[in-house]
């Protein structure tokens, strides 16, 4: 009988350590679709040969072109559609939530940072905004790189054989 309560006891602890482990090969749920192919784009072509560790804001900032910005943009990229710059506006009206994005290991979310003494840059980006093919696409970025130095920029893409493609950019802040 004293055998069974301990051979019992052994069972139950052995049953619940190994229902309470954490499953080591979960998978991390991916942003998809073209905004994060995009963002994936913008990124790598930002800080992929960067040593800094990039901290980037957990939610797209809601990003509030003037029309002195709009006019400008429309100038220096006169194929821009206007429906990719009012869906863009539209876009910006709210903040979304940004997941993981896919095969980029130099960024962490802010909220997860731990300061570990490595050199760090900080960025954010803002909803993209389309024309109605999805073949035009509009982002912002900015990138902080001390407390008083820093840029914002408006990205346009273009979706070129099914990838998406920089075609240029205007700097809309610089500090």
């Amino acid at each position: 009988m004293k055998y069974q309560k301990t051979l019992s006891a052994i069972f139950l602890v052995l049953l619940f350590s190994f229902s309470c482990e954490k499953n080591p090969t979960q998978s991390v749920e991916y942003g998809e679709g073209d905004d994060y192919e995009i963002y994936q784009v913008v990124l790598m072509d930002c800080f992929s040969e960067t040593e800094y560790l990039v901290i980037l804001n957990d939610s797209t900032v809601l990003s509030s072109i003037d029309s002195f910005q709009t006019a400008s943009f429309r100038e220096r990229f006169p194929e821009i559609k206007d429906e990719t710059i009012t869906d863009f506006i539209t876009q910006n009206e709210e903040r979304n939530r940004l997941k993981p994005i896919q095969d980029i290991d130099f960024y962490v979310f802010e909220s997860d940072y731990k300061d570990n003494g490595q050199e760090t840059t900080s960025a954010y980006l803002s909803s993209v905004g389309y024309d109605v093919d999805k073949t035009q696409a509009i982002v912002e970025m900015g990138v902080i790189c001390a407390p008083l130095a820093g840029h914002g920029r408006l990205i346009f893409l273009t979706k070129i054989d099914g990838e998406w493609k920089i075609s240029g950019g205007l700097t809309i802040w610089v500090s």
